[in-house]
């Protein structure tokens, strides 16, 4: 309780010098133990694990695990199995032998063995199930060298809210079939950074590659990138409802350029994730001070949300901004700010502070256009 104290005194101090919060939000820690399949593992019958290990942490909201020396013969596979006894991902050897094939990213090391993070499973408690399928000889097996674990609840504190009056926040549920739809192109982040978990939010921008935008302060470089985990289509099936969509998870691939001066960073997504889902239209043009804006995002990391206001001003952070009254909170960083007549993304969402405060698309347009196809 003291260190947190602490931490809020800091933060509170930060807003008293400038009115300004980058939204960024601490979401969870890592832990580092040493868990081995064995070496190499064996045989079992039919329907049954070769060998199972299950992870347990009280008052976790999320698991995550990173495997080390990765290497299983042809399709034998792992389950990771979640707290209610649902499988949420199986790897095949097969899967994760190939950086350009796999949708996880892969860092390859001995021989053909590979490192990868899997996915973060909802929930205090992991099974991993290591299933042989093989019988022509016996695998390697793999290293379990880090294990991320998620804060519960998400929004318990640690967020840094920008709420300005009234919670006018609302679920994307509640909006018009288009608004939904271009919220499909908005998807909630998980990245590690210096042991510790972070949610952002961010956005597709390109017709090819995967091409991905959020802030620089949320990730800056190829090693962050390489944790990143990306859900979209995570909002709740109705606007008033409590039951989640079928949300569709994507990891990150290459990071390309970021800028410190208009914090933002471009990268692309393993496995081409605007196929599915489109991306959205960048303007390439100065804001109005009085033009209606929305933000499509995902506050505290919650099912996705959608606020609106208008223009405050045009003159914010030295002229880079543009700012607003429209509710964020911590995790909203990299959010979408669009201009409600053309339904096109106008400026990049960074700061909080009420006024709250995008990077405006213009200054960004001009260093990320030669990388994108729009």
């Amino acid at each position: 309780m003291k260190k947190f104290f602490i931490v809020m005194m800091i933060m509170f101090g930060m807003m008293a010098f400038n009115g300004q919060l980058n939204a960024e939000e601490l979401c969870g820690e890592s832990i580092y133990p040493n868990i081995q399949s064995p070496h190499p593992y064996g045989k079992a019958q039919k329907g049954t694990p070769v060998w199972s290990y299950t992870i347990q942490k009280t008052g976790a909201g999320w698991l995550k695990v990173h495997f080390k020396d990765f290497y299983l013969n042809g399709n034998d596979y792992v389950e990771l199995v979640d707290m209610t006894g649902q499988v949420i991902e199986t790897i095949r050897g097969i899967d994760v032998q190939c950086d350009e094939t796999s949708k996880f990213k892969v860092i390859p090391g001995v021989g053909r063995r590979v490192s990868f993070w899997g996915p973060a499973i909802d929930g205090n408690e992991l099974t991993i199930k290591l299933h042989r399928v093989t019988n022509s000889r016996r695998g390697w097996g793999f290293v379990i060298d880090e294990v991320g674990v998620g804060f519960e609840p998400m929004d318990d504190g640690y967020a840094i809210e920008s709420i300005c009056g009234t919670n006018d926040l609302v679920n994307i549920k509640c909006k018009d079939t288009a608004t939904q739809n271009l919220g499909l192109r908005v998807g909630r982040m998980y990245f590690q950074k210096s042991g510790s978990w972070y949610l952002c939010t961010g956005f597709l921008v390109s017709s090819c590659s995967g091409h991905f935008l959020t802030n620089e302060h949320c990730i800056s470089n190829q090693t962050v990138t390489g944790t990143l985990q990306v859900r979209f289509k995570y909002r709740y099936t109705t606007c008033s409802g409590t039951t989640l969509d079928s949300y569709t998870t994507y990891y990150g691939d290459k990071w390309i350029k970021d800028s410190v001066s208009y914090d933002y960073c471009l990268l692309t997504i393993k496995n081409n994730p605007q196929n599915t889902f489109g991306y959205l239209q960048l303007i390439n043009g100065a804001p109005v001070v009085g033009e209606t804006i929305y933000i499509i995002q995902h506050p505290s990391g919650s099912p996705q949300k959608y606020s609106t206001s208008t223009v405050y001003n045009t003159t914010a952070n030295g002229g880079k901004d543009l700012a607003y009254m429209a509710d964020t909170e911590g995790g909203s960083s990299g959010s979408p700010v669009f201009a409600d007549i053309e339904d096109q993304v106008l400026g990049l969402h960074h700061y909080g502070g009420c006024p709250n405060s995008a990077v405006k698309m213009d200054l960004i347009y001009e260093g990320i256009i030669s990388y994108i196809c729009q």
